[in-house]
């Protein structure tokens, strides 16, 4: 788990009394764990941390590591958002601060009238009104279908230089290496390739082993160091070698569709809380 970094997620419930059941069965889960040594109580703090969003600072590690991490759960009303935030120990303050801004900035689609502001980061049920200005990351897994494949969207703040470089660059590191071992890779195709206004590059991978294919497809933009609006982005499709010409159609609409909708200046941060 990554230190001071916000972990969330949506859940639905359907009784009237959906949060409190949830929050309260959380809690007697919580109190089922084992105490780290030398701690006498598993719940550190309890305390409101935005409306309608009850939290708790208590130890969560299963061994003798003593992490303390505040756990929340927000009431959205016809559903619920979790969220929770590992104490760094040298700024323990940041994990709280972060957890209450991110819980303060969701929005319910359903009590949205007016349309969806853009620059947000949306989930299923909702939106948090904060651009991704820290390192994020969408995977999503299509498994049992004919699709058979795998995409991830990441994005993190840029680097004045990219210690691993683009994905060609890392190919040709690990290709000098031997870290492919008995794989057979054949560069099907590899260049510079704008996307949603970003200039980056694509990379296309044929991987064989033991008679099996497989395909990779990534496309990468380094970003703008210390410009917010333009992060680090990679994008990648990993695939069993079956369908081919149907998945190679596939990238091509899913870069097509990617747009630009971060905000353009400082102040439209603002805006958005």
């Amino acid at each position: 788990m990554l230190l001071s970094t916000v972990h969330f997620r949506e859940v639905q419930w359907t009784a009237s009394n959906g949060y409190k059941k949830a929050w309260n069965d959380w809690l007697q889960k919580l109190a089922e764990q084992r105490l780290p040594q030398e701690t006498r109580e598993l719940i550190l703090e309890q305390r409101e941390l935005a409306p309608r969003c009850q939290g708790v600072l208590a130890h969560d590690s299963d061994d003798d590591t003593n992490l303390q991490t505040w756990f929340a759960l927000l009431d959205a009303g016809t559903h619920g958002v979790w969220l929770e935030c590992t104490q760094e120990p040298r700024v323990p303050e940041q994990a709280l601060s972060r957890i209450e801004t991110v819980a303060r900035s969701y929005r319910a689609l359903e009590t949205q009238a007016h349309r969806q502001p853009e620059g947000c980061f949306h989930l299923e049920r909702g939106f948090v009104t904060i651009p991704p200005l820290g390192d994020e990351q969408v995977i999503v897994q299509f498994a049992d279908t004919w699709l058979d494949l795998r995409l991830e969207l990441s994005s993190r703040p840029a680097l004045a230089v990219d210690p691993h470089g683009g994905p060609k660059a890392r190919l040709q590191r690990a290709l000098a290496m031997g870290l492919h071992g008995d794989r057979r890779v054949t560069l099907v195709r590899a260049g510079p390739r704008k996307v949603a206004g970003f200039e980056g590059e694509e990379l296309i991978l044929h991987l064989e082993e033991d008679g099996t294919e497989h395909l990779a497809w990534v496309w990468w933009c380094p970003g703008r160091a210390g410009d917010p609006c333009a992060p680090n982005l990679e994008l990648s499709m990993h695939s069993s070698g079956q369908a081919r010409e149907e998945k190679s159609r596939l990238w091509e609409a899913i870069l097509e569709s990617l747009r630009h909708l971060l905000p353009r200046s400082p102040g439209d941060l603002l805006e958005l809380l």
